[in-house]
């Protein structure tokens, strides 16, 4: 097909999926993103312990197949690395410090250095003493915090949801460390001279530290010791730069991967959407900005595509931020691999009209034959439906609500409502907030709030 013909298909492409009910336009993806944001910070908060959302939903996708993905991160215990002095705000917690004696990059050691004023009694009883110092054990750590109704999943405690579509709660218990891992000075380095990610993102991501789970290195001797660096949040970081053509292009790789590749019976469990993920930093990371547009949606897929393939055909997907740590090593090795690339060689010789394998996209092909537009053109009654959606939207993602303190959650609205940029949409989210719980309490806070004439800001 000439190139004209791949644009039209893009820009149609890109149209259906701001149609979408599990991507969406780039408003809609805005307000479940600060819903998101307003659940995470008025649920599972205090002295002890803090929420962290995680995974797609927190992203601003809206995929019904995918778990709640959260990280629990212990307030109580703080890790520090060897050089790091200890902060006056932490001198009354249990101090852990990292030793990566032993450990391939991205999994360290953690030594207990200092108990603090209340112990953590699931830590204290995890803790092993090897030559003389006591190191805090993953395995026995993440056994003494699964609830009797849950399973481990990874570092994660799954628990089955109570809603009509049944999705599983995924639970990543971590401790923070608030300085960044000398192992992973290359991640700051390499990115000096990239458009993507800016300075500042680097900076900031840097600057935030790191969390460390329970799960260690598979292929060492020394697992059950070990902790793993998670980088989720500064992975949510760099999902929250791209612009909405990245976003929709991570969206397809998602829908690649969950409409086309897992429904291959030999390959169903090789790859996950964490190996999306990773594709596409690296993709943005090695293009330029002018690149990520509607009318290439198409070729930045495919561009995608030929970096799995690449991946696959040379055994080594690098994690984004440790590319010396191979995450194929555990699964995407020998007869498991030559299957996958087998399949992807299928794929390979569809070129990227593979997409339209794909059920959710299966009607687009049709869609394009048939107008007579290169562009696509919304019609009044799509443009009007796209609206009441968002509306729909903005007032159905408040599940929160009911379950926390009415006077906590204002305060949350309050922060957020001075924080947020000042868009309609953004307002018009924080306003819905706030009526949904006037509208489920009897709080006298909540009822003052109901009388208040409010309006967004500058509108």
């Amino acid at each position: 097909m000439e190139l004209g013909g791949i644009r039209k298909v893009s820009k149609f492409l890109s149209q259906h999926l701001d149609a979408m009910d599990s991507v969406g336009c780039e408003e809609s993806v805005g307000v479940r993103r600060l819903t998101s944001y307003l659940a995470q910070v008025a649920g599972f908060n205090s002295k002890t312990c803090s929420s962290i959302m995680t995974g797609s939903e927190s992203e601003g996708f809206n995929f019904s197949s995918s778990d709640l993905d959260m990280m629990l991160v212990i307030n109580e215990v703080k890790v520090v690395q060897p050089h790091d002095d200890i902060q006056e705000g932490d001198v009354n917690h249990m101090i852990l410090v990292t030793d990566d004696t032993g450990c391939r990059p991205g999994y360290t050691l953690l030594r207990l250095y200092k108990e603090g004023v209340d112990p953590d009694k699931d830590v204290m009883s995890a803790l092993a003493d090897v030559n003389g110092s006591l190191y805090l054990s993953s395995l026995v750590y993440i056994n003494n915090v699964l609830p009797p109704n849950c399973y481990q999943h990874g570092p994660c405690l799954s628990l089955q949801a109570n809603s009509k579509n049944k999705r599983e709660i995924d639970i990543a218990f971590s401790f923070h460390c608030r300085s960044w891992p000398d192992s992973l000075s290359d991640f700051r380095s390499r990115t000096i001279y990239c458009r993507w990610p800016s300075r500042d993102l680097v900076n900031y991501i840097v600057r935030n530290g790191c969390y460390f789970v329970a799960i260690g290195d598979k292929h060492s001797s020394m697992n059950a010791m070990q902790w793993r660096i998670s980088f989720a949040k500064a992975e949510n970081s760099l999902v929250m730069s791209f612009n909405h053509v990245q976003f929709k292009t991570y969206a397809l790789l998602k829908i690649f991967l969950k409409e086309c590749l897992e429904r291959e019976e030999p390959i169903k469990d090789l790859l996950c959407s964490y190996f999306m993920k990773t594709i596409m930093f690296h993709a943005i990371e090695l293009s330029t900005s002018s690149m990520w547009v509607d009318e290439n949606i198409v070729q930045c897929f495919w561009f995608c595509f030929t970096i799995l393939l690449e991946f696959v055909q040379t055994g080594h997907c690098p994690n984004y931020f440790v590319l010396t740590h191979n995450m194929f090593l555990s699964n995407v090795t020998g007869d498991n691999r030559r299957r996958l690339l087998h399949v992807l060689n299928k794929y390979q010789c569809m070129g990227w009209t593979c997409l339209f394998q794909c059920p959710s996209l299966q009607s687009l092909p049709q869609i394009i034959h048939e107008s007579r537009s290169v562009n696509p053109v919304s019609t009044h009654k799509q443009m009007a439906l796209a609206e009441i959606n968002r509306d729909l939207l903005i007032y159905t993602q408040h599940n929160f609500i009911g379950f926390y303190d009415i006077a906590d959650i204002l305060k949350i609205i309050n922060r957020a409502f001075l924080k947020c940029s000042g868009d309609l949409y953004s307002d018009i989210v924080l306003l819905a907030t706030i009526n949904a719980v006037t509208n489920t309490s009897g709080n006298s806070i909540a009822d003052l709030t109901r009388t208040q004439n409010i309006q967004p800001r500058g509108r």
